[in-house]
């Protein structure tokens, strides 16, 4: 009682005693109520409840859950409880656990099942929460090393899942005893209306020296969700300064873009072993070309690249027979500045891009017959135009195909001629 019930008690003690003793006084009665059993919480869909207590303290609680099951539960007055589910079919699970009735109108319900502990939280307004742990092991060969995992799962009052983390958690004494490591590993996904809408991946170290203050570093991965697709994740770091985390500024990537938009190199370089050259204003049939190059990779913007480079290429033509027994062999070699602007695709794998290349051709023919052999050789100025495809395959290298156009002017003894090609290549690059 507090104090100002004990004052008004004594208060109506002195006013019957000064009451003459022939007096009628009422009959009053003192009760003490005593708390009502606190609420289990069953779930929403359950029917056919009941909840009794016996004079020994036990507790009864049935009901049928929205499955149709029996459910049973007993529980005595040091909290021990047993679970027994009674199915359509006749069969019959239990389970063994401790039950504590918190202050908060909650219950935690904890149980031992194998190697794990495993506690589940009901709450007033019917979410409830289950965390999973194992239980200590030394890692194989390491008796200072001690690992640790727990999984967290939350429900809506309508039993979706919300909310669920996997932490991995290790603990080891090394040099000798004198630096503690804790190395903690955090993988969480939110749901909503039963939807992904958010994964994360956090990974922290502490260190705790003998003669110094712990440090811990740690770095976060976020990506949101929409539509059940990932969309663009992002990173933070640990500030051990503010104890918080913040934005993550890494260094970009080659071939990225800084925060000022200021292009950044990324050397590279491409065989072509080739396919056909096609002349497309001569007798030639189909012939054969190779080439190499190498450059570099600037990207101004996230989505465009461009390359900037140079280029060789020797492509074998194919002249007609002569009569006469004369034997033809000719080849053109192009040496050319050239430049490839293009976009990403296809989560920045694919590189589609245009050519522009304009440069130097030699044009050098053999001529051999009965009565001897001969040669000659023009030169002059290319333009290449044409485009084509790279897909990433392998760490840093790209394969593609190219298509082009040779629009050439070569001089033979003071007189100009034209000549142009059809070019297609397949492309393999290699950028560093």
């Amino acid at each position: 009682m507090g104090m100002r019930t004990l004052h008004w008690l004594a208060v109506a003690a002195l006013a019957l005693s000064a009451l003459p003793a022939s007096a009628s006084v009422p009959s009053v009665q003192l009760r003490l109520v005593m708390a009502t059993t606190p609420p289990y919480g069953l779930p929403k869909d359950a029917t056919n409840s009941s909840d009794q207590t016996a004079a020994n303290g036990t507790r009864t609680i049935r009901y049928r859950d929205a499955n149709g099951n029996d459910v049973t539960i007993r529980i005595d007055s040091k909290g021990k409880a047993k679970e027994t589910v009674k199915q359509p079919n006749g069969r019959e699970t239990s389970r063994d656990f401790d039950v504590t009735f918190n202050s908060d109108g909650s219950r935690t319900e904890t149980s031992t099942e194998g190697s794990e502990r495993v506690e589940r939280s009901f709450y007033r307004d019917g979410t409830r929460k289950e965390v999973t742990r194992t239980t200590e092991q030394p890692a194989p060969g390491d008796s200072t090393t001690v690992n640790r995992t727990a999984r967290t799962k939350k429900y809506d009052e309508n039993g979706k899942l919300v909310e669920e983390t996997e932490t991995e958690e290790t603990t080891g004494l090394v040099e000798g005893w004198e630096n503690i490591t804790k190395r903690k590993r955090v993988k969480g996904t939110k749901y909503a209306g039963g939807v992904k809408v958010e994964e994360t991946d956090e990974q922290m170290q502490l260190e705790t020296f003998e003669n110094g203050v712990p440090t811990m570093s740690g770095q976060r991965t976020t990506t949101p969700f929409k539509d059940g697709k990932a969309q663009t994740p992002t990173t933070e770091v640990w500030d051990d300064k503010t104890r918080s985390w913040v934005p993550s500024q890494p260094p970009p990537a080659k071939g990225g873009a800084d925060d000022t938009g200021t292009a950044l190199e990324n050397p590279y370089v491409y065989l072509s072993p080739g396919l056909i050259h096609i002349p497309l204003d001569s007798e030639d049939g189909v012939g054969f070309q190779w080439g190499l190059g190498g450059g570099v990779l600037l990207q101004p913007t996230a989505k465009l690249v461009l390359a900037v480079g140079g280029s060789f290429e020797h492509s074998v033509l194919n002249p007609p027979d002569l009569p006469g027994g004369f034997d033809i062999d000719s080849s053109q070699y192009r040496l050319q500045a050239e430049a490839m602007p293009g976009t990403l695709l296809l989560e920045d794998r694919l590189f589609v891009h245009g050519t522009i290349a304009l440069g130097y051709v030699g044009w050098f023919t053999s001529f051999d017959g009965p009565t001897g052999s001969s040669s000659n050789s023009q030169h002059g100025v290319v333009l290449s135009l044409g485009g084509g495809a790279m897909l990433d395959v392998w760490r840093n290298l790209s394969v593609g195909l190219e298509l082009g156009v040779d629009l050439q002017r070569v001089w033979f003894e003071g007189t100009g001629l034209g000549a142009s090609n059809l070019d297609m290549k397949a492309v393999g690059r290699w950028r560093f």
